[in-house]
């Protein structure tokens, strides 16, 4: 009974990495320039994912394939691993600072004009990538004849995908639209835990337990957007994104466990061999509903821009609850063919905590700073009326930093559970730490206008 117990544990543990941040990268040009608050400002082919209401707005057709080529996590959690004694007091700790790099093709998306009203396009969208391999080891001696050796070693991956298609009509100051997306969720998760003791007696006891948490979800989420001119300069818009539809869900857990004592009584072994059990999630919805409201201002050579991004609460098989997050952002046009740009935001997650050591949902906060070129490379002629359209290619450049604070808990390896019933844990949660999170990312995006 404990063992199946501990099975729902890590379930729990490792399950919510799907919830939580919902913008990790920048998903379009515009929005890389701007902090992501382009929901009112935007017309280019990351509309699709930000505002479909605003893709008739554009003109022509453009082509935008963007990345966060370089981006660093540096991840710390102190205590990360503990050893208790037989008498139970913690005896040595030590903390994890680990550092990741990713390179994450963060979007590609083409949207075309199909009338002097109507725009239609689709995308590819990154919107979670992280991974994470830590291999530590902790050793204490009482100077008596008791020696203890914890080891753990964790392997974390994790994706969200989402690809679909928009479309946007416009009708005189305002515009309406959607995009349609098949959202594509993996994680992959194993953590083995050892402890080695020797103590007086002679005895010598040894502890290992490994888990594997395997999850696979496909989604339907339905993207809706509206856009309005309150006049030459002021715009706004309005976004509500989801709530996202589970089509398949499934999670393979498993544990493998043995524990062994050899002392002046004999040699007890112990093992327990869970092979992994498939979980399929009963309730319909994978994640709840987000509202964004957007305000902007647009003038030749001035873009300003803010939104509130709102999510509401919801029991599923995460608990959510109700989250607030806001956007800022400035363009400025330093010359005719050079923008500068700036932007702030929040990125909370609307998950309860759990006790992951090293769990994707924190509370962010950041800001970037960018540069865009447009840089004219030829001409071509319009099929129906033969006018020359110019083809004009764009290159963005944005550094992007964040800071993610939230708990986590490391792990505690307790020496005076070992025995021969591996049912009962010896490597347990410890209490609630700080954990803090920088992440440093270059953006790189670049466009084609025709």
């Amino acid at each position: 009974m404990r063992g199946w117990l501990i099975m729902v544990g890590v379930l729990t543990w490792a399950s919510p990495a799907f919830a939580g941040n919902d913008d990790s990268f920048f998903q379009g040009n515009e929005a890389a320039m701007q902090g992501g608050a382009v929901a009112a400002t935007g017309t280019g082919a990351g509309q699709l994912w930000y505002n479909p209401g605003a893709l008739a707005v554009g003109q022509g057709n453009r082509i935008e394939l963007s990345g966060s080529l370089f981006s660093l996590r540096f991840r710390k959690l102190d205590p990360y691993m503990e050893i208790a004694a037989p008498d139970g007091s913690v005896v040595a700790a030590n903390s994890e600072r680990s550092v990741d790099f990713l390179s994450v093709p963060s979007a590609l998306s083409y949207t075309r004009r199909l009338g002097p009203r109507v725009r239609a396009g689709v995308g590819v969208f990154v919107q979670v990538q992280d991974s994470v391999d830590l291999d530590n080891r902790l050793t204490w001696s009482d100077g008596a004849g008791t020696d203890l050796t914890y080891g753990r070693a964790l392997k974390f991956d994790q994706q969200r995908l989402f690809a679909g298609p928009g479309l946007s009509a416009t009708f005189g100051n305002f515009s309406f639209g959607a995009s349609l997306f098949f959202v594509y969720e993996q994680s992959a998760f194993e953590e083995v835990s050892s402890l080695f003791m020797t103590a007086p007696g002679p005895t010598v006891a040894s502890a290992t337990e490994e888990y594997r948490v395997d999850t696979r979800r496909f989604g339907l989420e339905l993207v809706l957007g509206a856009h309005l001119k309150l006049g030459s300069r002021v715009h706004a818009g309005l976004v509500l994104r989801g709530p996202r539809f589970r089509l398949t869900d499934e999670l393979s857990v498993g544990r493998t466990a043995t524990e062994s004592i050899d002392g002046p009584m004999g040699t007890n072994v112990g093992t327990s061999d869970e092979p992994p059990f498939a979980f399929r999630s009963d309730w319909p919805i994978a994640t709840p509903a987000r509202v964004v409201f957007a305000l902007g201002y647009v003038t030749g050579d001035l873009t300003l821009s803010a939104e509130v991004d709102v999510a509401h609460p919801y029991s599923g098989f995460e608990e959510y609850i109700w989250t607030y997050n806001v956007r800022a952002g400035a363009r400025i046009g330093l010359t005719e063919s050079m923008d500068l740009g700036i932007g702030f935001f929040s990125d909370r997650a609307n998950v309860a905590s759990s006790n992951s050591a090293f769990q994707s949902f924190l509370d962010y906060y950041g800001g970037n700073i960018a540069v865009s070129t447009a840089t004219p490379v030829g001409v071509r002629h319009d099929p129906d009326d033969g006018t020359p359209d110019q083809l004009v290619f764009h290159t963005t450049l944005s550094l992007r930093y964040a800071a993610g604070v939230g708990a986590g808990s490391g792990s505690i390896a307790s020496s005076s559970a070992i025995d021969d019933d591996p049912s009962i844990g010896v490597f347990l949660f410890g209490d609630d730490q700080r954990l803090l999170v920088h992440e440093l990312a270059l953006y790189i995006g670049s466009g084609l206008d025709f």
